[in-house]
């Protein structure tokens, strides 16, 4: 959704906080951000909420260095001192003062603490009752990460159950474990200060409930730097009994390439004393729901290839080129004969645009063009196997998708993550990264997908070009 502009004084006290670097950020201009977020104007509120989590603490969590990180928790540490005694935190500022935290130091001492290597004794895993995983919060950190996590941590622990907790997309990840259940938590990603700040409350009693029976020393929590701890800083289980997943700090000099998939495997190993590569894994249920079907009739009708396109982006524009790029990528692939084009309409009007503007310029092309919602899937019939299907469905639904296509097409966002995890070939464009080392985070390691590298001046039919090469390769190898 579009915001108004920043006013002046909001942009001064965000380039006054990274003025001297991040080993010196000017906290003063945290404090005054954080009056404006909870003052009286609705629009300069919004304004500085935006600027505290989008423009200062995403950079520096993006940076993934432990610069960025001791920054980021000083930042962290301040806001929740501030909310503590705002009208609205005061079920928060009793529950931190009994954790014994009375000043930002207090956060910082036991995110150093809970982030050090460590392996995790036999014992402990002995006496296990259960184990809570967080979630990223965010559909792509999710499969890329915690279900690596997830996976590992059923085979290392075999027999005890696994409770993640986080929003809807998570109960559908993992069908084929049937030791794991999901505990739905709305964390307000898009919510105030106050909102964001003040959910720890709500978790931590909901850890409490499920770790009643047993008592709560028998449980292990994995957590994979969630939103849901604000990033490890607040505690939901003893620390000897939270296995916290620092994903953002520098790592060894020969990890410095890896991916955060290779990155939680090499932390995994250690912890668990174990050797395993576990790639993210998502089982998807295409052939039950029925669109591994609908692209088998849709080969029957002529098309010799489908392809899954979604130009989301997750409310980060840096990551999205223009539309005159989407609609030319789209007609690139359409120039091939037999091919059947998905296009996702995505998760908003704007999206929901793009892809009509895109559907229009496909028509003008004389080139067949329809609409798909996930409940239609069983009972709609195309008669064409060559042009333009638009698609809407929720999350599993596109997963599911991709996994029965020959291939995906899309930005930096849940759906390359998607591909990868269900070997899917996908071509990624990959723009709006902040830095070299967050596009290695990021980008899957899966061999069958290609990413294709965007700077801001890079021509655009360069790009396209780039990409027309990945999918005549792609297409060459279905071919086979």
């Amino acid at each position: 959704t579009m915001v108004p502009p920043l006013v002046p004084d909001i942009d001064e006290l965000v380039a006054a906080f990274f003025h001297n670097g991040m080993d010196a950020p000017d906290m003063e201009a945290i404090g005054r951000l954080c009056a404006i977020a909870e003052g009286t104007d609705p629009a300069r509120a919004r304004a500085a909420n935006r600027a505290l989590f989008h423009r200062i603490i995403e950079p520096l969590c993006d940076d993934f260095t432990s610069a960025g990180v001791a920054a980021c928790n000083r930042v962290l540490a301040a806001l929740l001192q501030f909310v503590r005694t705002r009208p609205g935190g005061e079920e928060l500022d009793a529950l931190l003062t009994a954790y014994g935290f009375d000043s930002t130091d207090d956060f910082l001492e036991r995110y150093q603490r809970i982030a050090r290597p460590r392996a995790l004794p036999a014992a402990a895993r002995a006496q296990a009752a259960g184990i809570i995983v967080l979630s990223r919060v965010t559909a792509g950190a999710d499969i890329a990460i915690t279900s690596v996590m997830v996976h590992r941590l059923a085979r290392a622990l075999p027999g005890l159950p696994i409770t993640i907790i986080g929003p809807s997309h998570v109960g559908a990840m993992f069908p084929e474990l049937p030791q794991v259940r999901h505990v739905p938590f709305l964390y307000k990603n898009d919510g105030s200060l106050v909102d964001k700040l003040t959910s720890w409350p709500r978790i931590h009693a909901l850890v409490r409930d499920l770790t009643a029976v047993h008592g709560a020393r028998r449980f292990l929590l994995f957590d994979p730097d969630s939103r849901l701890t604000q990033l490890g800083l607040l505690p939901l289980l003893a620390e000897e009994q939270t296995c916290y997943f620092p994903s953002r700090l520098t790592p060894p000099a020969p990890l410095a390439g890896a991916t955060l998939s290779e990155l939680v495997n090499h932390w995994l190993n250690h912890l668990l004393e174990e050797d395993i590569d576990q790639p993210p894994c998502l089982v998807c249920n295409s052939e039950g729901s029925g669109y591994n079907a609908l692209c088998r009739a849709l080969k029957a009708t002529g098309a010799d290839f489908t392809a899954v396109v979604n130009f989301g982006v997750g409310n980060d524009p840096r990551k999205q080129l223009p539309p005159a790029f989407e609609e030319a990528l789209i007609l690139r692939l359409l120039e091939e004969p037999g091919t059947i084009v998905f296009l996702d309409s995505g998760r908003g009007p704007d999206e929901a645009r793009r892809v009509a503007a895109i559907g229009e310029a496909v028509r003008r092309r004389g080139l067949a063009c329809d609409f798909l919602s996930e409940h239609e899937v069983r009972a709609k019939a195309f008669t064409f196997g060559h042009g333009l299907i638009a698609f809407k469905g929720s999350i599993e639904s596109l997963g599911n998708l991709i996994s029965a296509a020959d291939c995906f097409i899309g930005y930096d966002s849940c759906g390359q993550h998607i591909a990868a995890a269900t070997g899917t070939p996908a071509v990624i464009v990959f723009a709006g990264a902040p830095s070299a080392r967050f596009l290695k985070r990021w980008a899957p390691a899966a061999a069958h997908n290609h990413t294709v590298a965007v700077r801001p001046t890079d021509d655009f039919n360069d790009i396209l070009e780039q990409c027309s090469r990945h999918l005549c390769r792609i297409r060459e190898e279905h071919k086979l």
